[in-house]
C-alpha cells in the first residue's frame, strides 16, 4: 500500500478483528492488542474477495458495514453489494449476495439524499438493524431492514464533541468495537475512539502512533 488514507472498515465476525481498505487492498487487524497485530494482508481486494475481480470494488471501496453473521454492505461511488464474506471458509466461499447495483436500488430510501451517490463512512450501531452513515458533513442513521432513513443531519450535531477538530467536515472510515460500546473512526492521519455518548476516548491520535502496526503500509 502506498501512503494513503483509510478508505473503509468493518467490523469481522471474530472477536476484535477488523477489515481496513486503503485504496486497492486491505489487512485484517486484532484492534484490541496494544500494537493493533496484523493478521493478514496487505492483501489485493480481488484476492481476499475473488467475487469482485470484475467490479468497481476491486479498485478501493469508499465505505462498508457489517450486520449479521458474515453479511457486510460494500460501497464504492454510487455502486453497492450485499455479501456474505465469509471470514472463516476462507476467500473462495466468499460470495455476492446483491449487486452490484445502484445505492438506490439496494436502498431507495436514500434518493433524497446526500447518500445517493456515495458514502463516505458507515458502522452499524450496537445490537440494531441500524447503520449511521456519513457523506461530508452530513449524517444519517438507516434502517437497513426496513429501508428508512431518519436524523440526517449535521455531523456536527449528532457529535458535537467534533466541533473544531479534524472530524468536524466528516470521516473517511469507522467501525464500531464487538463490546459496542465505542466507535473507531479514522479521517487522514487521525483516528480517534468514540463512546456510545459522544466523547472521546483518549483524544484524537495520530494513526502510525495509535496503530504502530500499519506503519509503511498507509
Amino acid at each position: 500500500m502506498s501512503a494513503s488514507v483509510i478508505g473503509a472498515a468493518f467490523r469481522s465476525s471474530r472477536p476484535y478483528e477488523c477489515y481496513l481498505f486503503v485504496k486497492e487492498r486491505y489487512v485484517i487487524l486484532d484492534y484490541y492488542t496494544l500494537r493493533k497485530d496484523l493478521i493478514s494482508g496487505p492483501v489485493d481486494i480481488d484476492a481476499g474477495f475473488p467475487m469482485f475481480s470484475k467490479t468497481i470494488f476491486k479498485r478501493g471501496i469508499d465505505s462498508s458495514f457489517e450486520t449479521e453473521g458474515n453479511v457486510a454492505y460494500f460501497f464504492s461511488k454510487s455502486q453497492c453489494v450485499k455479501t456474505d464474506y465469509a471470514p472463516r471458509s476462507g476467500p473462495a466461499a466468499a460470495r455476492i449476495v446483491i449487486g452490484p447495483i445502484e445505492i438506490v436500488e439496494m436502498f431507495p430510501s436514500l434518493v433524497t439524499t446526500p447518500f445517493a451517490n456515495g458514502i463516505d463512512a458507515a458502522w452499524r450501531l450496537p445490537g440494531s438493524k441500524h447503520a449511521v452513515l456519513l457523506k461530508g458533513n452530513m449524517c444519517g442513521i438507516l434502517d437497513v431492514n426496513n429501508n428508512y432513513i431518519y436524523q440526517v443531519q449535521n455531523i456536527t450535531n449528532c457529535y458535537p464533541i467534533f466541533v473544531d477538530t479534524v472530524f468536524e467536515e466528516g470521516i473517511d472510515a469507522a467501525f464500531c468495537a464487538h463490546g459496542g460500546n465505542e466507535i473507531f473512526i479514522f479521517k487522514g492521519e487521525h483516528c480517534a475512539r468514540v463512546n456510545l455518548s459522544g466523547q472521546f476516548i483518549g483524544g484524537i491520535k495520530r494513526i502510525n502512533e495509535d496503530w504502530p502496526t500499519l506503519h509503511g503500509i498507509i
